[in-house]
């Protein structure tokens, strides 16, 4: 007989669990709506490049993210996820988070694999059961100051696939008794969506 096929399961975060994009929250949350558009303001140059097609999105989400957070502290940054995590349960999608629940309680590898920063996913998927995040993640210097820049490239497009390959590595080799789905959303979900041996859009 031939043994059962071990299931993993991918999710992106924005737009697929959430219903809106939630670094825009995030910053809202730290800094209210006035901090905000400051850090628009300052990100402005990028984000009309970006629209121009001149520049990439990783570029325009970086020069915010520099903006709103550059000199606060990893342990400040980290208490803010944790306090937002608790807020991101207002804008979460019903569907995919009873998908998430369903895929837990069979004993799937789960993981959420998101181009928004571990820091805010993380205490959020711990109160679902899900044990493992794929992220893009905050630069700190020497002091506990974030940077910021990322210490990872930004965890979108093919990316996805090359940080689910490092964190399951037997999935690049003989996937015979192996299942892959994914959820996702927007074309930085692609390559995961391709991937999976079901690549579910929503």
């Amino acid at each position: 007989m031939e043994p059962d096929r071990k299931k993993y399961t991918f999710f992106d975060f924005d737009g697929t669990l959430t219903r809106r994009d939630s670094l825009i929250g995030f910053i809202i949350h730290v800094h209210g709506v006035a901090g905000l558009l400051r850090a628009l303001a300052a990100a402005a140059p990028a984000i009309l490049l970006w629209k121009a097609g001149l520049r990439s999105g990783d570029s325009a989400k970086l020069r915010l993210f520099r903006a709103a957070f550059r000199g606060m502290s990893l342990a400040d940054f980290r208490r803010a996820g944790e306090s937002y995590a608790r807020k991101i349960e207002g804008i979460t999608r019903t569907d995919t988070v009873a998908a998430l629940g369903h895929a837990v309680r069979q004993g799937e590898e789960v993981a959420i694999v998101s181009a928004s920063c571990g820091d805010w996913i993380r205490p959020w998927a711990e109160g679902h059961g899900v044990r493992r995040v794929i992220a893009t993640e905050v630069e700190v210097d020497a002091d506990g100051f974030l940077t910021g820049a990322f210490s990872t490239p930004n965890c979108r497009g093919p990316e996805k696939v090359r940080r689910i390959l490092a964190e399951f590595p037997q999935l690049g080799e003989d996937r015979t008794h192996a299942e892959v789905t994914a959820f996702g959303d927007s074309s930085g979900d692609d390559e995961m969506l391709g991937f999976a041996d079901r690549g579910i859009r929503i």
